[in-house]
């Protein structure tokens, strides 16, 4: 899947992207998928993307990246609420956030927030460019049991796309 930052109001034309994704994609054996990554604009789990784009695109990946959510209670019910919102499919690099903000979320939060995830039938991203989940994070996930997992790269170049061995470095952590 190939998907590009949103807003409500784009600086550029998301059906051209898609369309030139589909376009390289037929020079290919490899399906092609289009998604929109939209961030979380507050704690109602309400994401900055259009109605036109997310009834555009295939899969819609929630993200965080902007420093609305000053405290653990904040970023958990955004997370949580953001999960519940119709349009949302993936959980986009949830290890960035609460790095970048020096949060600490327990293995019992976590294990809360992969509930709801779960629940929502909503998958959680490992991505490559972001840091591999904390101890707490992965306990959580090991008991979590039909959560599903999608692999990214958050590549914005064809050298920074994910390989076999990142994906085998994600498995690892679940031995």
């Amino acid at each position: 899947m190939f998907s590009e930052h949103v807003r409500r109001v784009t600086t550029y034309d998301y059906m051209k992207f898609k369309e030139h994704v589909y376009k390289a994609g037929s020079k290919s054996k490899v399906q092609f998928a289009v998604g929109a990554e939209a961030k979380v604009l507050n704690e109602e789990g309400d994401l900055d993307i259009s109605n036109e784009i997310a009834s555009e695109a295939e899969m819609v990946l929630f993200s965080f990246h902007t420093p609305n959510f000053p405290t653990v209670n904040s970023y958990i019910k955004s997370i949580m609420n953001a999960s519940m919102n119709p349009v949302s499919d993936v959980f986009a690099h949830p290890t960035f956030y609460h790095n970048w903000e020096n949060m600490i979320i327990s293995e019992y939060e976590w294990s809360e927030i992969m509930q709801y995830l779960q629940q929502a039938e909503v998958c959680y991203e490992f991505n490559k460019k972001y840091p591999l989940p904390g101890s707490n994070e992965i306990k959580a996930l090991k008991r979590t049991t039909s959560l599903h997992l999608v692999y990214g790269s958050d590549a914005h170049q064809a050298d920074k796309l994910l390989e076999k061995s990142d994906i085998d470095s994600f498995k690892l952590l679940f031995l």
